[in-house]
């Protein structure tokens, strides 16, 4: 691992080693408290029946576990996701194995990297999981995990304990008995969960991309029965992508085999922000399979990064009005630079420092993890008790400009 500034210096003076002895693959690296933990597939691990090992580091470059890292789901193989848990540690979701019925589990690590549960979390009910799932964490830390069966979505939402948070604890995501959900991504804003999948339902041309928003609280569909289409594009074997965008909505990304790699932003109430797909590239450069990521922009736009198939990187950046290049358009806010903002650290609450004749009407919060939330100032302060400790990114609007500013709640 290497940590780099904002301008792409490096921050160590040497990578950070952090597993060795055995081919790793597929890391996962997420964010939780002042390190980050990094999750990795180990095919040779367990007398070859496969294992799968974390490490964390601080922001020195110190590794903090022994080499090569705790081991983790023994004898299990295959696609994994590691989450913070609010508390300087993390969850960690992993698949038993390959072939449809197998287990879905769960299980959560301190910051010595020893197990919080006594044993792990079944998240999957009787018919196991398909093949595909994804899992996102809540402002609560609470996670929700969604997966495949038989064509098919189910989920199921856990506190930090490990305890089941709906009645029953696997709920229906979407059910359509002719046709076929696969392939899911989610993210939780607020108190709304949202989930995109790819779809085989007609018209789609092999598969279109739906999305659904969900009361966190029950499980409840809160748009039309089964989602709403946000990308119909000729697609095969596509992947899906979901970050939260501003105002309630959401910014889904899918393959297209002839339009390429395409992006909609979703508004809160369902309906697409922008009149067509936005496509990142053009099918040639196409992501490779899963290799992947998907950020949010800050600014309700969406940042990828992927390897195409030939090994090649590249990145692209769309932005809230639907353009890839920085375009505000004449209905959209001008952004109005970056605001100070104090004290910094805090605990309780945040004042911004503005421009004179400025006056905040609604602040947007982006957590490191790219949850998001909207808080209502009171003048130019707004009040910052319920965040979970971490680094955040404030998008503050007033009547014409938004201003951007950044601290860390303790």
């Amino acid at each position: 691992a290497m940590r780099f500034d904002p301008n792409g210096t490096a921050l160590w003076t040497t990578s950070a080693v952090l597993n060795t002895g055995n081919p790793y693959l597929t890391p996962k690296v997420i964010l939780s408290d002042s390190c980050a933990y990094a999750m990795v597939n180990c095919y040779n691990c367990n007398a070859g029946f496969g294992a799968y090992r974390i490490q964390r580091v601080r922001m020195d470059g110190d590794v903090v576990f022994p080499l090569p890292g705790p081991e983790v789901g023994s004898g299990w193989y295959g696609p994994h996701m590691i989450q913070p848990d609010a508390a300087g540690g993390a969850l960690v979701t992993m698949r038993c194995g390959n072939g449809a019925g197998t287990c879905l589990k769960a299980q959560r690590y301190d910051s010595l990297g020893i197990a919080a549960w006594n044993g792990y979390i079944d998240l999957a009910d009787a018919s196991g999981l398909g093949y595909a799932f994804t899992t996102t964490v809540d402002e609560n830390a609470s996670q929700v995990a969604v997966w495949e069966v038989v064509g098919d979505l189910r989920m199921n939402r856990i506190d930090t304990t490990g305890a089941p948070l709906w009645s029953p604890p696997v709920q229906v995501a979407t059910d359509l008995a002719v046709h076929v959900q696969q392939n899911p991504a989610a993210v939780a804003i607020g108190n709304e969960l949202f989930v995109a999948w790819s779809d085989n339902r007609p018209p789609a041309n092999f598969l279109d991309l739906y999305v659904q928003k969900y009361d966190l609280a029950t499980g409840a569909e809160l748009w039309a029965p089964d989602g709403v289409p946000a990308i119909q594009i000729n697609t095969y074997i596509p992947y899906t992508g979901l970050v939260a965008s501003d105002s309630g909505g959401v910014v889904a990304t899918f393959d297209g085999n002839v339009d390429g790699y395409s992006a909609m932003r979703v508004r809160n109430d369902g309906t697409p922000a922008w009149p067509e797909p936005v496509v990142f590239c053009t099918p040639a450069f196409n992501p490779n399979g899963s290799r992947r990521t998907h950020l949010p922009d800050g600014h309700g736009g969406v940042v990828a990064f992927w390897e195409n198939a030939t090994g090649s990187f590249y990145g692209a950046r769309i932005y809230r009005n639907g353009r890839l290049y920085d375009d505000v358009s004449i209905p959209e806010k001008a952004h109005g630079g970056n605001a100070g903002a104090y004290p910094n650290p805090a605990q309780d609450r945040i004042t911004f420092q503005l421009p004179a004749g400025e006056r905040a009407l609604g602040v947007d919060l982006f957590a490191a993890q790219g949850a998001v939330s909207t808080v209502d100032p009171d003048g130019q302060t707004i009040h910052i008790d319920q965040l979970m400790s971490g680094a955040y990114v404030a998008r503050v609007r007033t009547q014409n400009n938004v201003f951007t500013a950044r601290f860390i709640k303790n």
